[in-house]
């Protein structure tokens, strides 16, 4: 396994990649490329995911409670069993095109 911890990693790309359980603790990953990569238990802690694409990722156990500003559309990725908080969470609703009022 590979582990980051308060990196830059904008712009990276590790589509399709078998990367189960690796950590991107408190990195800042300004579009980045996840696209159908098996993260599977992944932590993503306290990270800054604007603009990174999940599409068609494994998000299975991962662990997005207090990362930032991601997108991740539940209907092209499996989050069976990830970990998220509100109110980041909403963006999972606001994919699938509900307006959400609060």
């Amino acid at each position: 396994s590979c582990n980051f911890y308060c990196c830059k990693l904008d712009y990276s790309i590790f589509q399709g990649l078998k990367i189960r359980g690796f950590k991107f603790k408190d990195c800042v990953m300004k579009e980045a490329d996840f696209s159908a990569s098996q993260l599977v238990g992944s932590d993503f802690s306290g990270a800054l995911l604007d603009g990174t694409s999940f599409d068609r990722a494994d998000l299975s156990k991962a662990d997005f409670r207090t990362a930032k500003n991601y997108q991740i559309n539940p209907l092209s990725s499996k989050i069976i069993g990830a970990k998220f908080r509100f109110p980041e969470a909403m963006s999972l609703v606001s994919a699938l095109g509900a307006e959400i009022d609060y």
